[in-house]
């Protein structure tokens, strides 16, 4: 989970920063859209799409900028 977090968190840092563009794909910007965090009874933060729904691509993002090493913020990152 704290793996997960960690790329999740690095992603959205990445958007807000505006160094990622992505593809114009209705699947992945409904999974964004849709993506949840959700604080536990424990404090712990679960990352999940809403129950009945999947985070393939999400998951595929997260890991991708996660391995182009968390550039830079100046430089951009292209995920399609």
């Amino acid at each position: 989970n704290a793996t997960k977090a960690a790329a999740i968190e690095a992603l959205a840092l990445g958007f807000e920063r505006g160094s990622i563009q992505i593809v114009n794909d209705p699947v992945l910007i409904g999974e964004l859209q849709a993506y949840e965090m959700t604080r536990l009874p424990s404090g712990a933060i679960r990352y999940s799409a809403p129950e009945g729904m999947h985070d393939d691509t999400v998951m595929a993002a997260a890991i991708g900028y996660h391995a182009a090493g968390r550039p830079d913020p100046s430089s951009l990152i292209a995920i399609w």
